[in-house]
């Protein structure tokens, strides 16, 4: 397990945010998969690592795409999947985590190392205390 510090600029990235049981897209990793209308979520446990693939509709596992809130990127609410990533990786849930990305166009896939990330303080990322609106919207 590696922490880093400074976020490249260029990253296509994801964020696991616990204190909101929410995943952020980055809008670079969106960008980058063709602003696809429905995604699904790729999770090997034992290699500790995620991915992020455009898909339509009606392909297993498919998810209609948050729209984009902010310009920063779209969440994704799942308590269970977040909450499941944490436990795997052993990750402290008083930090977001955050992992850059690599991009497989053919596959229309981001590709995440969960074993390597960036961990930073909700008040850090936010700017707002943990532990304040628990509503997902």
């Amino acid at each position: 397990m590696e922490v880093f510090r400074g976020w490249p600029a260029d990253a296509k990235g994801i964020t696991f945010e616990p204190c909101k049981w929410r995943i952020m897209i980055h809008k670079s990793t969106i960008e980058a998969l063709g602003m696809p209308e429905y995604v699904r979520f790729l999770f090997n446990a034992e290699k500790r690592r995620f991915a992020v693939q455009a898909c339509g509709m009606h392909d297993d596992g498919a998810e209609k795409f948050p729209k984009l809130q902010s310009g920063d990127g779209g969440y994704v609410y799942c308590m269970f999947l977040v909450q499941y990533v944490f436990k795997t990786c052993g990750w402290n849930a008083e930090y977001t985590h955050r992992v850059a990305g690599i991009l497989y166009p053919r596959e229309r896939l981001v590709d995440f190392d969960l074993n390597h990330f960036w961990e930073l303080r909700w008040e850090e990322v936010t700017g707002v205390e943990q532990g304040g609106n628990d509503d997902p919207d």
